[in-house]
């Protein structure tokens, strides 16, 4: 088949929806399809894919972040040219209700067209109550609907009821499972504690912070390990203990084939919630522990965490004995 994969933030700026678009493209190129990538800006290619670009982004906020979006004047022209530019077999658009890119793909489509839903949280109901206003028409443009979680359908069903599919995020075992050299930066001796994320306050790392000096007390060689888009030193180290800016290291952004390596030098990934970890991939690919904190307070990041293994679940101290291969949801 041809498909068009749809995304309407930019291809420049690293974020969840496009790591699935990207990974879901990927696996469709693997099957014997052929994929065309449109979202907005110019950014790392996904091997095998064609790739059109819709136009120039700005940084729009959204839901405690910075969404980057096309919305420029012409945008919508450049999605139609694209998506008619080739007689597309299924156009999949992801946030099919977020302008200018996924809506003006949606409208252009004389295909089959699949919507997947992304969002979640209750910050994001007033956006789905405006789509209710402008898009209602780009809803029952839709002819498949689906949702990465029971969170996002939750989301969006009380303002655009429909038969939504569950289709959580795909993980990528191969990608995390084979043998990787561990990073030059990071000392084979050290325990590790990973954080992967954007800068920002919603990722949870401002409480990562605050505990790491807590678990410093009982792994004292213990190192936090940074990476994402605006993770650099300058903008992170700057408000650190200068007793601990030794321990971590802020990585910033790394290319997307890097990030299995430092994966698989983790003891710990540390991951704001269920969903972040579980997109990921990479605990679950590796066969680690699922750790999940009980507590909305700092304390318990050392302390007793519930283990979910097959069989049951029990209860475990995060020590210097047992750091090895776990993962915590701070």
């Amino acid at each position: 088949m041809r498909v068009a994969m749809v995304s309407p933030y930019s291809w420049a700026h690293p974020g969840g929806v496009n790591s699935h678009v990207r990974g879901l493209a990927s696996e469709m190129m693997r099957r014997g399809h052929s994929v065309t990538i449109i979202a907005p800006d110019a950014g790392e290619r996904v091997p095998g894919a064609e790739s059109r670009s819709a136009g120039h982004s700005v940084p729009v906020p959204s839901n405690r972040s910075i969404a980057w979006l096309a919305l420029a004047p012409g945008t919508g022209a450049k999605v139609r040219r694209a998506v008619s530019e080739v007689d597309f077999d299924v156009v999949h658009v992801h946030e099919p209700l977020v302008p200018l890119v996924s809506t003006a793909a949606v409208r252009a489509s004389e295909c089959r067209v699949v919507g997947t839903f992304h969002a979640a949280g209750k910050g994001r109901a007033l956006a789905y109550w405006l789509a209710g206003v402008f898009y209602k028409d780009v809803h029952r443009r839709l002819d498949h609907l689906i949702a990465v979680s029971e969170s996002a359908r939750s989301l969006v069903s009380p303002h655009f009821p429909g038969d939504y599919e569950l289709i959580p995020n795909g993980i990528d075992l191969e990608r995390f499972s084979r043998s990787i050299e561990r990073p030059e930066s990071l000392p084979a001796s050290e325990p590790v504690v990973l954080f992967v994320g954007r800068n920002e306050k919603r990722k949870g790392l401002s409480v990562l912070l605050k505990a790491f000096p807590i678990l410093l007390r009982e792994v004292p060689d213990c190192r936090l390990v940074l990476v994402g888009e605006g993770l650099e030193d300058r903008e992170v180290l700057r408000g650190l203990d200068g007793s601990l800016r030794g321990q971590v290291s802020a990585i910033g952004y790394v290319r997307d084939e890097e990030l299995p390596a430092y994966y698989g030098a983790a003891d710990i990934y540390s991951a704001r919630r269920r969903q972040e970890a579980r997109a990921s991939g990479s605990f679950f690919s590796r066969r680690w522990p699922v750790v999940r904190r009980l507590k909305h307070r700092i304390s318990p990041v050392i302390g007793t965490y519930w283990i979910r293994r097959e069989g049951g679940a029990s209860s475990r101290q995060v020590t210097r004995r047992n750091l090895r291969r776990t993962s915590l949801y701070c």
